[in-house]
């Protein structure tokens, strides 16, 4: 586990390097290799020499950073579906969009990404925290996929001496379904 949180960190740390270069307005582009216009000295013959290795330079960079992500989203991967929920329940708590992101689903991934970089990768806030949450036993369905009950239990100061019992906390219903070799988190 102490390998899996090194791993996330490095990669809400790549994540974040290659947003600061594109809010700094540095020319960083996230095409990839061999893509139409990915050879910047194609892109504006009115670069200096200087400019053009420059911007070579970045857009290198740029690849090798999603490459990075790519390697470590593989890393996060689960190849069962309760690691698939155990790790999306685990990303919740340490608050780490990116984490998040590399266990959804691929095709939940879309509509996704900008809650994920409009919140600079960082999910919940600083009141209500979770304090535990419960992972039920998934269920199978008729599909493939599985369906789990999650009971997170989110406190504040007011409630954290309370004693609440798992069975007062709503369920959330988490559907987790294979994508070539691994599983994911869809909904």
């Amino acid at each position: 586990m102490k390998q899996l949180l090194k791993s996330v960190v490095l990669l809400t740390c790549v994540v974040g390097l290659a947003a600061c270069g594109a809010r700094q307005g540095e020319p960083a582009t996230m095409e990839k290799e061999g893509a139409a216009g990915a050879n910047p000295t194609e892109q504006s013959p009115s670069l200096t020499k200087d400019e053009a290795d420059r911007l070579k330079r970045l857009d290198q960079r740029v690849h090798r950073l999603e490459q990075r992500v790519r390697m470590l989203e593989k890393a996060l991967s689960a190849d069962t579906p309760q690691k698939a929920v155990e790790t999306w329940a685990a990303a919740i708590d340490a608050r780490n969009g990116a984490w998040e992101y590399a266990i959804l689903h691929p095709d939940s991934r879309a509509g996704q990404l900008k809650m994920f970089e409009n919140g600079d990768w960082m999910t919940g806030v600083s009141s209500p925290w979770l304090e535990r949450y419960k992972i039920g036993k998934g269920v199978k369905q008729n599909d493939g996929s599985y369906v789990f009950e999650v009971r997170f239990d989110y406190r504040t100061s007011d409630t954290m001496s309370k004693k609440i019992e798992w069975a007062d906390i709503e369920a959330a219903r988490v559907t987790v379904r294979k994508s070539g070799e691994n599983w994911y988190v869809v909904q």
